[in-house]
């Protein structure tokens, strides 16, 4: 059987779980070579939280240490491993020439990146453009404008190949945010049905990040009919299914 090196690129630990397990797990399934880099999986600097970054350790109830082992337990459930790099998130990131924080409250980190990171985006390309030339990349579509999911897109176009970009959930629940990404440039969908078993798959995914449900979910139970009913949004008449977008 021809085999394709599938390499998704998550910002954070959880992303491509949320938006594409499903299809991870069938190509799993299917005998393809999968792997997961997440990129902003580094610890906090040495510095002290800010008061944003501390108010969500508070809610979570863990740190970067936690959300790593959680990370191993949901693609466990997806039946893939993957790689963590070093990078800290968003809200641990400090200007490396005066110390302030980058991104200090939760409006910030879905505004514009500000100019200090942007060398976070040449340091991030150098990694990935070590991959694989014969893979297939599927980087965030960056829906949401979350500024983690902008700065990996960036990374990834910076490297001049053909990519894939998968639809960031939960922010694609609401059209508006999709719609906006999608008004730059011309783009072509490919719908990827899913069987029973992808979704179950990917619900257990999620599930297993306990620390981050509260974030995106009213609670556990939300998970599994929120899950189903954006996979039906997508695949309409076929049935659930993901989406990937290229560029035309």
């Amino acid at each position: 059987m021809n085999t394709t090196h599938h390499v998704f690129l998550s910002p954070h630990l959880d992303d491509v779980a949320l938006s594409c397990g499903g299809m991870l797990h069938q190509l799993v399934q299917s005998g393809q070579t999968v792997q997961v880099i997440t990129v902003f999986a580094g610890d906090p600097p040495s510095a002290p939280l800010t008061p944003f970054a501390h108010r969500l350790h508070e809610r979570w109830q863990t740190d970067p240490v936690g959300r790593r082992a959680e990370d191993i337990e949901a693609l466990r459930c997806l039946g893939a491993e993957g790689t963590h790099w070093p990078y800290p998130d968003a809200v641990y990131r400090r200007d490396p020439l005066t110390g302030m924080a980058l991104y200090a409250t939760e409006e910030s980190i879905f505004g514009a990146m500000v100019a200090a990171d942007a060398g976070t985006v040449a340091s991030i390309a150098q990694p990935l453009s070590r991959i694989d030339p014969t893979a297939q990349v599927i980087a965030p579509l960056s829906a949401g404008h979350h500024v983690d999911h902008q700065l990996l897109r960036a990374a990834g176009e910076a490297l001049g190949r053909e990519l894939s970009y998968y639809e960031d959930y939960p922010y694609v629940e609401t059209p508006e945010r999709i719609e906006a990404v999608l008004r730059v440039g011309r783009w072509a969908a490919k719908a990827i049905p899913l069987s029973e078993e992808a979704i179950r798959a990917k619900v257990a995914a999620i599930l297993a990040y306990r620390s981050q449900l509260s974030t995106f979910f009213a609670d556990a139970t939300e998970v599994e009919p929120r899950i189903r009913a954006y996979a039906q949004r997508v695949g309409g008449e076929v049935g659930p299914a993901e989406r990937l977008w290229r560029v035309c």
